[in-house]
């Protein structure tokens, strides 16, 4: 019949969506893993190594990588631009230790890609630090500080691009309407098929086919919901436990 006919590509329509919905889940979940446990140990070698040379600069470090998980999470789920300066203001505003971060306040907020210039501004204040070493053109373990440093920060800016390309790159929207279609087509013809073949009755048709509309729908619907992983993971724990670390690592190691 129909319906046996459909029900093969049904069900594989159904578990090919769910399965790149899961996949999506499971590797922006890792990313923010990622970004919290590369962000606490940036934060502790920035303590140990660059504080001791460059206590200001160590500092600006600091406040940018707090603030690095608060703007991506802005920038994955489009929050407004006043909710993104206040965060900025309370971070940037204020005076760090013998220099005015209000410069930094107000190039940041020009970036239309904060966290990118986040893991760039990074870069250049703990080059620039570890440049004033008076030994670093000497010191290999000043070389090696740099190259661990640099290693980290490509591993947050890794962790912003994946972030970036899972929420620029969703499922399409033509299989998604395909999908519904070919369910609905199924739906339609179940009790049918169910009268035709079955001969069962009235009651038991429609009992029959609710149960299979509750199973399906609800697939298709679970599939939909995890698709949106930014809308899904608790983003805003995730951005306040990177703060905590690196505020913690920080504090701990100076």
């Amino acid at each position: 019949s129909v319906v046996s006919l459909l029900s093969a590509p049904l069900a594989l329509l159904l578990t090919l969506r769910a399965n790149a919905s899961m996949s999506r889940l499971i590797e922006a979940r890792q990313a923010w893993g990622k970004l919290v446990l590369q962000a606490r140990g940036l934060a502790s070698i920035v303590g140990i190594y660059v504080y001791p040379v460059n206590p200001q600069a160590a500092v600006l470090a600091i406040r940018y990588l707090t603030i690095l998980g608060w703007s991506l999470k802005a920038q994955l789920r489009g929050e407004s631009e006043t909710y993104q300066q206040e965060y900025l203001q309370l971070m940037l505003s204020q005076t760090a230790v013998g220099a005015s971060t209000e410069s930094e306040y107000s190039w940041i907020s020009k970036q239309s890609k904060q966290s990118v210039a986040i893991t760039a501004r990074l870069r250049q204040i703990c080059a620039v630090a570890l440049s004033t070493n008076p030994n670093s053109s000497m010191d290999i373990t000043n070389t090696s500080t740099q190259l661990i440093i640099e290693e980290r920060i490509r591993e947050l800016e890794a962790v912003v691009g994946i972030c970036e390309r899972l929420f620029g790159s969703t499922i399409p929207p033509t299989y998604t309407r395909h999908l519904s279609r070919v369910m609905s087509i199924w739906l339609l013809l179940l009790p049918v098929s169910l009268i035709a073949m079955a001969q069962l009755k009235t009651v038991s048709v429609a009992f029959a086919t609710s149960i299979a509309a509750y199973v399906f729908v609800g697939l298709d619907e679970v599939g939909m919901e995890i698709e949106d992983v930014f809308q899904l993971l608790p983003i805003q724990q995730l951005a306040a436990a990177t703060q905590r670390d690196v505020q913690d690592q920080f504090f701990m190691t100076v």
